[in-house]
């Protein structure tokens, strides 16, 4: 066995006694002190447990953190003592799991839906964004388009043809959620484009 396969069998070791897979070059130093009593030496067996450890961070056996005041992280694909689950498998009953819920109470506008037929007639039935390709054919093989509220209603805005426009998903999105300055820009330009087609 060589030094570096004494030293990974020692970290192992020491995370299962203290079941944590971190631990600091000092605590390792702390509990073994002399590393000659367990066949890891040479003149200087500090500094040699201090090249196994960079092997052993080289073959991913271990991380360095040296945010977390030098901290190395047991990673190795090895499940420790205290890891280990002992069940009889045959007698474990899935029950399934339900995630905690929240109430939301939102309010939600009904469109017209011949005004969304409308405005897919009128301003047309592809992105109207300038030269948008971020489009894709529906089951009918027509650009896939959402009729999107220019002024929000909730903001005040009117739910007639002058507010509409026709976008791809990914515009539609950037209309909702892009950062301000961006979605301002967008609606100045939705309605100059709304404009002119009308």
């Amino acid at each position: 066995m060589t030094q570096r396969d004494r030293l990974r069998d020692l970290i192992v070791n020491f995370c299962n006694e203290r079941q944590r897979r971190t631990f600091s070059l000092k605590e390792l130093n702390q509990t073994y002190g002399q590393y000659e009593n367990i066949g890891i030496g040479g003149q200087t067996p500090h500094n040699t447990i201090q090249s196994l450890l960079q092997k052993l961070r080289d073959l991913k056996f271990l991380t360095f953190d040296k945010d977390k005041r030098g901290h190395y992280t047991l990673c190795a694909d090895v499940l420790l003592g205290y890891e280990n689950i002992d069940m009889n498998w045959r007698e474990l009953e899935l029950l399934p799991v339900r995630s905690p819920t929240k109430e939301y109470l939102i309010e939600v506008l009904d469109h017209d839906r011949a005004l969304v037929q409308d405005a897919k007639n009128k301003l047309g039935r592809e992105c109207m964004y300038g030269n948008c390709r971020n489009t894709f054919s529906d089951d009918r093989g027509e650009p896939y388009v959402e009729v999107h509220h220019i002024i929000p209603l909730s903001c005040g805005g009117a739910d007639a043809i002058r507010n509409l426009s026709v976008l791809c998903g990914h515009h539609h999105k950037q209309a909702h959620f892009a950062h301000q300055q961006e979605r301002d820009e967008l609606k100045k330009y939705l309605l100059a484009a709304v404009r002119e087609r009308l």
